[in-house]
């Protein structure tokens, strides 16, 4: 009886653990693509540039192509401007902001709309900037309408 708790203790702590990660992970996702907005606007044409270009290299690396960045949502392409930015050694024009490290920006942003609604917040609050931002688009539905 008491392994049968200790068991059920153990598997309900993993599952808690597990939920506080995809989270956690989720809201990186969506703070990166409101950074990435908010500082892309900032860049000049020249640095947007490049940016795309080593944005397009990321999706390559993963192996999507060129045309799947026009097709992506809003909140899914400036979660992958703001690896490409990282990348390329661009800071958040946000004071006291770093990127985050999300290792599959897409599968992160599945089911994220509270984690948009609380970062929005939090931006309005902590630096006084509204952001406003499209809420995630499954890729496979976009291509349903072509």
């Amino acid at each position: 009886m008491n392994i049968l708790l200790l068991l059920l203790i153990i598997g309900l702590l993993i599952y808690v653990i597990i939920k506080l990660f995809r989270g956690s992970v989720k809201s990186s996702a969506v703070q990166n693509a409101f950074l990435a907005k908010y500082t892309y606007q900032r860049l000049s044409d020249s640095q947007k540039k490049e940016v795309k270009k080593q944005t397009i290299d990321i999706l390559r690396r993963g192996g999507m192509l060129e045309e799947d960045f026009e097709s992506m949502c809003e909140i899914v392409r400036f979660s992958f401007i703001a690896l490409a930015m990282n990348e390329l050694d661009i800071k958040p024009s946000l004071k006291n902001e770093q990127w985050h490290y999300v290792k599959n920006p897409y599968m992160a942003l599945h089911n994220s709309d509270h984690q948009v609604e609380v970062i929005k917040k939090v931006f309005l609050k902590r630096h006084n900037v509204n952001i406003e931002m499209e809420k995630f688009k499954d890729i496979s539905e976009m291509y349903k309408n072509k």
